[in-house]
């Protein structure tokens, strides 16, 4: 049983700032190649597992990964793994051919064939990506930086391997807090990501003081404007999600601009950069806000 911290960075600037402050103690870096195979018949992912060969730095080695049963709860993942070093070349003719995994002397292609039935020259390769890892040493723990590259877009990610995964989440979360660094929990593996075909969410909290808020309904359309108190704006128009605010839920009955009379003080903005949805919270009055807005085309003028 693998047992790590997953902790998701939310952009490459986040990603930057880790490595910089983590400079001191980086032991090694890793160019990585990562390719998935089920059997042709689903056999694998049918039951929650998935056959991983990987290349280290330009094939200076290749291991071949089964996992299954993986979960992912607050943070910490935990999945059955089972691996083993095979020769890059064999590990290249497979990706070429991956019948060829059939026939290859290997523990885990032996179990593969035992316990979940793919016969010989049964495999499908699913596809894969590149990850960039930088090693730490740090206060007794080995971090893991990844930068994962998929065919639609990068993700950042921490990961830490520990026996007591309670602690080392703690001591994680403290360094980045001390530090400013915006994370959130994993709620999913890389290679689920993969599978899925997006990045996922990923919640930034950001503080700010709002001047006004104009709201103006064209049609089925909700066009919202964030005034900051220094004079920036935030822009953008969507379709309507929920409004719990009572004085932008007018909005829905009076299509004109509703401008608060009072700054209102933003507590958490929580933006999620990859899907078309932001929402609000408001401590004003114990009041929220919520609307579904584009991040592409929310930005600061």
């Amino acid at each position: 049983m693998e047992i790590e911290v997953k902790l998701r960075l939310p952009n490459a600037a986040t990603h930057n700032r880790v490595l910089s402050l983590l400079t001191p103690f980086l032991l090694k870096t890793h160019h990585q190649e990562n390719f998935f195979f089920d059997g042709v018949s689903r056999e694998l992912s049918s039951k929650r597992a998935v056959l991983r060969v990987r290349f280290y730095d330009n094939d200076s080695l290749c291991v071949v990964c089964l996992k299954a049963k993986a979960v992912i709860v607050d943070g910490v993942s935990r999945v059955e793994e089972d691996e083993e070093e095979i020769e890059p070349s064999i590990g290249r003719d497979c990706l070429s051919d991956p019948s060829k995994l059939g026939s290859i002397d290997s523990r885990i292609l032996k179990r593969v064939r035992d316990e979940f039935g793919v016969e010989n020259g049964g495999f499908v390769c699913l596809g894969g990506f590149k990850n960039v890892r930088n090693v730490f040493e740090w206060k007794g723990l080995k971090l893991e930086v990844d930068q994962t590259d998929f065919e639609f877009g990068t993700c950042y990610e921490i990961e830490c391997e520990s026996a007591d995964p309670e602690k080392a989440k703690k001591l994680i979360e403290e360094f980045l807090k001390e530090n400013g660094v915006e994370y959130s929990y994993s709620e999913k593996s890389k290679f689920a990501i993969f599978r899925s075909g997006k990045l996922p969410y990923i919640l930034v909290k950001m503080k700010m003081i709002l001047k006004s808020v104009d709201v103006v309904l064209v049609g089925s359309m909700l066009c919202v404007r964030f005034v900051h108190k220094k004079g920036s704006i935030l822009e953008s128009s969507s379709c309507v999600a929920r409004l719990t605010q009572r004085n932008l839920a007018s909005a829905l009955t009076h299509p004109k601009s509703l401008v608060t009379s009072t700054a209102l003080e933003c507590s958490e903005l929580l933006v999620s950069m990859n899907f078309p949805s932001i929402i609000i919270f408001w401590n004003k009055n114990t009041t929220c806000t919520m609307c579904s807005i584009s991040p592409k085309v929310l930005k600061l003028v």
